[in-house]
């Protein structure tokens, strides 16, 4: 069940034409994964147009998330290598964990033994 869609994240990201990126699909994709993968969240059942809908509860700190993984995602692909060139500075390396997203999903995180 996704938490969000690509046209909620495309109009925060200001990503233009994203009905039809495949790149920006793509990272939104991923993005929704690697959260459905790694969190729980609660649902709700409700009734709508006499069809039952299940949907996610109180998920605005996983949105987030969502969203800061497929910025995230789409600023990746001018670094494959995970490195970025800073110029005068040299060159850095680009983090394998973003603390933001860690944060926000902690709360939801599941436990594993």
């Amino acid at each position: 069940m996704a938490l969000t869609t690509a046209t909620e994240v495309a109009v925060v990201l200001k990503y233009e034409n994203a009905a039809t990126d495949v790149a920006f699909l793509k990272a939104y994709a991923a993005a929704e994964r690697w959260i459905a993968r790694r969190c729980r969240w609660k649902t709700e059942t409700v009734t709508e147009d006499g069809e039952e809908i299940t949907r996610p509860v109180d998920v605005e700190d996983l949105v987030q998330a969502v969203i800061l993984l497929t910025g995230r995602y789409l600023a990746r692909r001018n670094s494959p290598d995970g490195l970025l060139n800073m110029g005068e500075l040299g060159v850095m390396r680009v983090g394998a964990i973003d603390r933001d997203v860690q944060s926000l999903t902690g709360p939801y995180r599941k436990i594993m033994v």
